[in-house]
């Protein structure tokens, strides 16, 4: 028969079960090599980013976007519009077009709401989640920002 200890919260445990627990558990030096690999992950991640940044070509990538599939030269134009917005923008903000987060796009929508109507709002939203999707699709990225974001009504 072991001993039992009782919690904080009131919770009686076998003695055994948590040496054995504490036994079967990484020590010190195997916790900091995980974390240590867990940065250089985590670094690389950033290269990478940054390296695809430095190479991403928007001029080249947006016309593809606009060649692909068979958009009107009134949808063309519009995109084209609007996408402007957005860039401007984001240059305005400091941010590149592969570093935006949904809640930089958030912030894109909450300044359109005050400088344009909600109909306005949504077509600029809906050209930047189209592009957006295309980048994701065309693995520009892992992630459009611009998913599940609410359009005004």
């Amino acid at each position: 028969m072991s001993d039992k200890l009782v919690t904080r919260n009131g919770e009686t445990v076998d003695i055994d079960l948590v040496l054995e627990a504490l036994e079967q558990s990484p020590d010190k030096a195997e916790v900091m090599e995980a974390l240590k690999a867990l940065r250089l992950d985590k670094v690389k991640d950033a290269l990478d980013s940054t390296v695809k940044a430095a190479h991403f070509d928007l001029v080249k990538v947006f016309g593809d976007f606009l060649a692909d599939g068979e958009k009107s030269s009134s949808t063309i134009s519009t995109y084209t519009r609007q996408w402007a917005l957005f860039t401007g923008w984001t240059t305005r903000q400091g941010l590149h077009i592969l570093q935006v987060a949904r809640s930089d796009a958030n912030r894109f929508k909450e300044y359109l709401k005050t400088k344009y109507s909600n109909n306005s709002v949504r077509l600029v939203l809906a050209a930047c989640s189209s592009f957006y999707s295309y980048m994701e699709a065309e693995q520009y990225l892992t992630r459009s920002p611009f998913v599940s974001i609410k359009y005004p009504t």
